[in-house]
């Protein structure tokens, strides 16, 4: 069992993963390269598509995405989370196949909400380069493009 000193409180890493999202579970980490890996999994038995809302039990494959989450002991973090595709048994849908998405992160996104949070602090306060060179000793590897893009994608 792994605590994890976080946000003043000390939590198991079950309750870490958790407390990102309710439908995931913790099924194991590594740390290597100066980042903890923490390897999840969906516990859902069904999804709903997102262009029609049917719900579906009909799993097509599992796949591995991973998302750079907030730094843990002054370690990079990445989830790799095994994610299910399903089928939607809508047959006026025109979605086929979709990817259960997770309220953490964007379905497209390689960073979890949170850390995109963090990324702005920094960059609304500095100029992008700055940021960046900021944000790879301290926080996760962004370059200044990316910085940039979330810049224009959040005005604040």
């Amino acid at each position: 069992m792994m605590l994890i000193l976080y946000r003043k409180g000390w939590y198991r890493m079950e309750e870490l993963i958790a407390s990102l999202c309710s439908e995931i579970e913790y099924t194991g980490h590594e740390i290597g390269d100066g980042i903890i890996y923490i390897y999840a999994r969906s516990n859902r038995s069904k999804a709903e598509c997102p262009q029609c809302g049917c719900l579906s039990s009909s799993q097509q494959n599992h796949y591995t995405k991973r998302v750079r989450d907030l730094p843990i002991h002054g370690l990079k973090t990445e989830i790799v989370l095994d994610r299910v595709n399903y089928v939607c048994k809508n047959p006026e849908c025109a979605t086929k196949t979709f990817a259960e998405s997770f309220s953490f992160f964007a379905n497209s996104a390689r960073r979890a909400h949170r850390l995109d949070s963090a990324v702005m602090k920094v960059a609304l306060k500095t100029s992008s380069v700055a940021a960046s060179d900021i944000l790879k000793e301290t926080t996760a590897g962004i370059s200044k493009s990316t910085i940039c893009t979330l810049i224009k994608k959040n005005p604040q």
